[in-house]
């Protein structure tokens, strides 16, 4: 089902339980933060810009306003949101309504944060860890889920809305999640020889 909300583009991805941090200065999305205050907008639709400007089709993420972390004289905000879930944007108009901010119809997608079953995949992330614990500060339990590990991980917002976009439990899905891994520990790998003085060609 097609719900309609006020929506702030931006070129990142979060997972449902993480927490953003924003810095709100435009005077149209002052309006905003008014209105998600006064509960007339309880809840706003960030699509990711990463790749193209707001279209339909965009993943995103469904937050809402956890708390203000300071109201500057100017009328600036300091604000924390939480994600709670991820959407599909289906339709996105500059000005919303009445409103001075952007808004649009969205799909809100239900995720679930499937439990990683993937053995190889853990203890690769456990040597990791081990090998670069004030690098790689990661907090992994066995029963972790996909979107816990995607909030952890030191990899571009790019490559997490790629995950995304495949498939869920699909191969492509697995094999990308391996790939940045793979990658990570290369580049983990690098930087600790460089701080040893040495330097790869």
């Amino acid at each position: 089902m097609l719900q309609a909300l006020p929506l702030f583009p931006l070129p990142l991805i979060k997972m449902p339980g993480e927490l953003l941090q924003l810095h709100i200065f435009e005077p149209r999305y002052r309006k905003l933060l008014e209105d998600l205050k006064t509960g007339e907008q309880p809840l706003i639709g960030i699509p990711c810009t990463i790749e193209e400007p707001a279209q339909a089709g965009q993943l995103g993420c469904l937050a809402r306003l956890k708390s203000i972390i300071k109201t500057h004289p100017d009328g600036r905000a300091d604000i924390y949101l939480e994600v709670i879930d991820l959407i599909q944007l289906d339709s996105y108009s500059p000005k919303w309504l009445d409103k001075p901010y952007p808004g649009g119809q969205v799909q809100v997608l239900n995720a679930q944060n499937t439990r990683l079953e993937d053995h190889w995949l853990m203890q690769q992330l456990r040597l990791l860890k081990a090998q670069h614990p004030l690098a790689l500060p990661l907090s992994l339990q066995n029963d972790m889920g996909e979107f816990d590990l995607l909030s952890q991980l030191p990899i571009q917002d790019k490559a997490k809305l790629h995950y995304l976009q495949l498939p869920p439990a699909s191969k492509a899905r697995k094999a990308l999640l391996h790939y940045e891994v793979k990658q990570l520990g290369l580049l983990l790998m690098q930087q600790k020889a460089v701080y040893k003085g040495f330097c790869f060609n």
